[in-house]
């Protein structure tokens, strides 16, 4: 279970250091369902030596129940290795374990990460990510194309990115989705004036088992999310490093009613 909304500057961005480092943490609250509140914590860093970079992230999470139900815990182990081919390709390959237990059950799943990425520096880029999650009983496929764009004047800078995904479940049954294919888009949108950093994020249409953030995020309880829409603010403080608040909320369903989440993050990134 992932609901983060971590901000992409942090990884476009920081590209060309040799290492970056990121903790964070977040509180969960919950309306109209059974869950109560939920935390996260955990850390993200690259290590760069070029024509290498070396994405990993470490994270626990922990939802908590208004009835009986005993609390959801999980641990995720990522890491994705970059091969950057000249100045305009991106390649991509790597693996999300997770390790989930609830009460007596446990289970580890795993979800195989490849994508490939076409960019002109401060410009435009275009890519495809490719996703396999691999369940106890059931596998999901999914596909995720993407465009983004640079805008510039004066006053600062503005990217704009689209990416659709594409879900296939193996057997709706085992994984316990109303559909096997689902089809959503993801919208984001990058304000920069330096030292502030502004995106807004919004994500149309619904899904199931959802994997976001190149891999680093997965929705893996199975619930049908119908939209969700966020924001994160950060400041970088020079020889310190970058501050970032964010909220994002979700609607999904939960035993054939809408239930919202909402998630309060807080992040630090310092670069080396």
């Amino acid at each position: 279970m992932k609901k983060l909304f971590l901000s992409a500057v942090a990884v476009i961005g920081l590209m060309g250091a040799n290492y970056t480092i990121m903790p964070y943490g977040a509180f969960l609250s919950y309306d109209n369902s059974v869950k109560d509140k939920g935390y996260i914590g955990g850390i993200y860093g690259t290590i760069y030596k070029s024509p290498i970079k070396f994405e990993y992230g470490i994270e626990r999470d922990i939802i908590q129940y208004k009835d009986t139900t005993p609390d959801w815990k999980q641990w995720n182990f990522t890491g994705v290795f970059n091969f950057f081919k000249g100045y305009n390709y991106v390649f991509r390959a790597g693996l999300n374990h997770l390790k989930v237990s609830q009460g007596n059950t446990k289970e580890n799943d795993n979800v195989y990460i490849l994508g490939t990425l076409y960019y002109k520096y401060l410009n435009y880029n275009s890519g495809i990510d490719f996703y396999h999650s691999k369940y106890k009983d059931f596998k999901v496929n999914q596909v995720s194309l993407k465009y983004g764009k640079y805008f510039k004047n004066y006053d600062g800078t503005f990217y704009f990115e689209i990416k659709p995904n594409f879900i296939f479940i193996s057997d709706k049954i085992k994984a316990n989705t109303p559909k096997k294919n689902y089809t959503d888009v993801d919208f984001k949108l990058t304000a920069t004036k330096w030292p502030w950093i502004t995106t807004l994020k919004a994500s149309v249409g619904k899904n199931a088992y959802k994997v976001e953030n190149g891999g680093f995020v997965v929705y893996n309880l199975g619930e049908e999310y119908k939209y969700n829409y966020g924001i994160n603010v950060s400041r970088y403080f020079k020889n310190i490093g970058t501050f970032s608040v964010g909220f994002s909320r979700s609607k999904f369903s939960e035993n054939n009613q809408d239930s919202y989440s909402n998630v309060y993050l807080l992040t630090y990134t310092r670069a080396f």
